[in-house]
């Protein structure tokens, strides 16, 4: 009798075990909890965040970082934190780990990490909206995200006139992005393994389903972004970021103090700052300081005088910087 009793108790150890590894994906914490909060390391800074969610999408950590002030970070693996914005109502991953933001302005933005993590920064792209009656518009009436059963991952969205969309697909967003597929369609994504800061709560959960309820058949699409090489200066929140397309070379914040916060392939950070704008040709960031010296910073980081003292003035043409105002005379520096 005892040995059955062992052998029955045995055989329900080894099932218990074999259910724990067989889908670790499926092992899920709960990461919408406000109470998450931590430090972390930002522009050599320690900054305390209101609230963070961990991921893990194919063996790398991604950390979504929200600040008191209201700018969020993306800290992917041991790299440091990738400013976002500061212009958000929510922001939430999906199952694979593409953050969607909803802005002030109440549209839908998304970055994917994976696609994207060769750009200088975070570049996000809004979603096309087909059923308008313009050319080209893209989705600016959303009311929320729509998060999974779980209240985990994003999987869709609601606009005001009360309808819901799904959230695009991988194929959607490569078709977006104008990236060609190579791999084998038939092997899915593996969904991400999630964590919870700082003390989880672990326990199996079913993957999310991709799709919420009652979506309609017209529900948006993507299309293929064009490339081009075209400069163009943008605002992306508190910040005015160069491009060139769609890619953002480098981009700036001025305080009401004068501080200057530059963030190209390295951040550097200047005081008693007057006025500050890119160069088209080179793509440089040109700033005047109250003590009248003008300089510039190349996407590196690498500053270079233009003028010691006697500036007065930076003349902007269109978006852009193309000489700098003197007590007598003018600099031309659109070639600097």
């Amino acid at each position: 009798m005892k040995r059955k009793t062992i052998a029955l108790l045995s055989a329900v150890l080894m099932v218990l075990s074999s259910c724990l590894v067989v889908s670790p994906n499926t092992i899920k914490a709960e990461i919408n909890k406000k109470e998450n909060s931590g430090t972390f390391i930002i522009d050599g800074s320690e900054v305390q965040a209101k609230e963070y969610h961990t991921i893990t999408v194919n063996g790398t950590e991604r950390t979504l970082i929200l600040c008191e002030d209201g700018e969020t970070y993306l800290k992917v693996g041991q790299d440091e934190p990738i400013y976002i914005s500061n212009n958000i109502i929510d922001i939430r991953f999906d199952m694979y780990g593409t953050l969607w933001l909803l802005d002030m302005h109440h549209t839908i933005v998304w970055y994917n990490y994976d696609f994207q993590k060769d750009e200088t920064y975070i570049f996000l792209h809004t979603v096309i909206d087909y059923t308008s009656e313009d050319d080209i518009t893209y989705v600016k009436n959303v009311e929320s995200l729509i998060l999974d059963e779980n209240n985990e991952f994003v999987i869709g969205y609601k606009t005001f006139s009360g309808e819901t969309y799904p959230i695009l697909t991988m194929d959607e967003m490569k078709e977006y992005l104008g990236i060609s597929d190579t791999s084998d369609p038939s092997v899915p994504t593996p969904a991400p393994t999630v964590t919870s800061t700082p003390t989880p709560t672990v326990s199996p959960a079913p993957v999310p389903t991709a799709h919420p309820t009652a979506v309609p058949t017209s529900s948006p699409k993507s299309t293929v972004a064009p490339i081009s090489t075209k400069v163009s200066v943008k605002k992306q929140g508190s910040y005015t970021c160069i491009y060139s397309g769609n890619k953002v070379v480098s981009k700036f914040k001025l305080s009401k103090k004068g501080v200057l916060k530059f963030k190209g392939k390295k951040n550097r950070k200047y005081k008693a700052v007057k006025k500050a704008g890119f160069i088209k040709k080179s793509k440089n960031l040109i700033f005047l300081t109250k003590k009248g010296a003008v300089y510039t910073v190349s996407p590196k980081g690498k500053k270079k005088t233009i003028l010691k003292k006697g500036a007065k003035k930076l003349i902007f043409k269109g978006k852009f910087v193309t000489k700098v105002k003197k007590k007598k005379g003018y600099i031309n520096v659109a070639k600097k």
